[in-house]
């Protein structure tokens, strides 16, 4: 279910911001959502880390979809989306 809702506001977070940001071409969208995705992979691993005192591999067991995790579909998505606004915009 968090897969769903997460993806949703991602997903409107981007239909809002990315148009203002100016980006030209394609790659340069599929870009900004690696920079996306990697800072959200950095940011749970640093929170499942250092607030919740996970060990690295209860923290890299978010990333495994073997487990039922999904976050790592959710960080392609986020790669993904801001060329998808781009599209669906006409703007790339």
């Amino acid at each position: 279910l968090s897969i769903v809702s997460g993806s949703l506001l991602a997903f409107a977070v981007c239909w809002l911001l990315v148009p203002g940001i100016g980006l030209a071409s394609l790659g340069a969208h599929l870009m900004l959502g690696g920079v996306l995705a990697a800072f959200m992979a950095g940011f749970d691993l640093a929170m499942g880390r250092l607030l919740l005192r996970r060990s690295w591999r209860k923290a890299l067991d978010d990333f495994n979809p073997a487990t039922g995790n999904l976050l790592v579909v959710g960080l392609a998505l986020l790669v993904v989306f801001p060329a998808l606004v781009a599209l669906l915009r006409g703007a790339a």
